[in-house]
């Protein structure tokens, strides 16, 4: 069975781009754009790694870093982003806080060699 990889983007491009990147490296991936879709994801299955954009319409990030938190979600969190180190470093601690596998943060546009490096191959990633 392949590792699992929540990709949690709204932005179409982004989306494929680190789809077919994770799915290149082995990873079945699994796409939510919205909180609800990241609930339904995670009541389907448990991802092996997630990487999460900060800046979702609508959704403040801490949404679903508590959704994360209440649905016991062990795997390792990227954010991808275009926000400042500011607010990035305010989710990174929130989310450790709540007990969450906090792993980086990707500037966007991310360069790939780096996406590449924190997906680690489907080996790396399961436990």
């Amino acid at each position: 069975m392949s590792p699992s990889l929540l990709l949690i983007e709204d932005e179409p491009m982004i989306a494929d781009l680190v789809q077919t990147i994770a799915e290149d490296m082995g990873y079945q991936v699994e796409l939510a754009d919205t909180l609800q879709g990241t609930a339904a994801a995670l009541s389907a299955a448990h991802p092996d790694i997630v990487v999460m954009d900060l800046n979702l319409p609508g959704v403040r990030s801490e949404h679903v870093l508590q959704l994360f938190s209440d649905r016991g979600v062990t795997a390792p969190i990227t954010l991808a982003t275009g926000s400042d180190g500011f607010k990035i470093d305010a989710v990174l601690t929130r989310g450790r806080e709540l007990g969450l596998n906090m792993q980086a943060a990707l500037s966007k546009p991310f360069d790939i060699e780096r996406l590449e490096s924190l997906l680690g191959g489907p080996t790396a990633n399961v436990s």
